[in-house]
C-alpha cells in the first residue's frame, strides 16, 4: 500500500471515529441530561422538595398545604429531642462494651431508655400521619393513602420473591 492510499484510509477512519463520538455525546445527552423530571417521590429530605411533592400527588390547597407544613415542623421539631438523646445513648453504649468490666445493669437501662425513646418517636410518627391524614378531603385522603403506602412498599424490608415475607429465604423442610 502506497503512502497517499494508507493517509486516505487514516484520515476517513479518524472522520468516522469523530462523527461516531458526536453522535455517542449527542444521544447521551439527549436521553439522560434533556429528558423530563420523573415525578418520584424526593430522595433528598429537603422539606420544600417534600413538600411540593406531597402538594401535587395529593392534591392539596395552599391552606392544606401550609397546615401540612406547620404538622410536618412541628414533628420534626419534637423528635429531634429523641434521635440526639438515642445517638448519645448508642455512643454511651458503646463506650460501655470497651470497658474492662462492663455493667450489665447500665447496659440494660440504656437499652431500656433507648426503646422508650424509640416508642416515643414511634407514636409521634403515628400521631402526625394521623393529622396529616385528617387535614385531607375525604377524596385526597384515598391518595394519601395511596401514596404512603407506595412509600411505605419502597422503604420497606425487601420480600423473599419465594414466600413474600420479610427478609432471606427460610429454609423449606425437606420434603419426604
Amino acid at each position: 500500500m502506497d503512502f497517499i492510499t494508507q493517509k486516505r484510509i487514516f484520515t476517513w477512519m479518524f472522520l468516522l471515529l469523530v462523527v461516531f463520538n458526536i453522535v455517542s455525546i449527542g444521544s447521551v445527552w439527549y436521553f439522560h441530561v434533556n429528558r423530563p423530571p420523573e415525578n418520584r417521590p424526593p430522595k433528598e429530605g429537603h422539606p420544600e422538595i417534600i413538600q411540593h411533592f406531597l402538594q401535587s400527588e395529593v392534591g392539596l390547597t395552599e391552606e392544606q398545604a401550609k397546615q401540612f407544613r406547620d404538622t410536618r415542623k412541628r414533628y420534626a421539631d419534637l423528635s429531634k429531642r429523641y434521635f440526639q438523646d438515642i445517638a448519645q445513648l448508642k455512643f454511651e453504649l458503646v463506650n460501655e462494651s470497651m470497658t474492662a468490666d462492663p455493667d450489665s445493669l447500665k447496659v440494660e437501662q440504656f437499652l431500656q431508655t433507648m426503646g422508650d425513646n424509640q416508642r416515643e418517636l414511634e407514636l409521634l410518627l403515628y400521631n402526625q400521619f394521623q393529622d396529616l391524614y385528617n387535614i385531607c378531603r375525604p377524596d385526597q385522603q384515598e391518595r394519601f393513602k395511596k401514596l404512603i403506602g407506595e412509600l411505605l412498599e419502597m422503604t420497606g424490608p425487601p420480600m423473599h420473591p419465594d414466600s413474600g415475607t420479610p427478609g432471606p429465604p427460610r429454609e423449606r423442610p425437606p420434603q419426604i
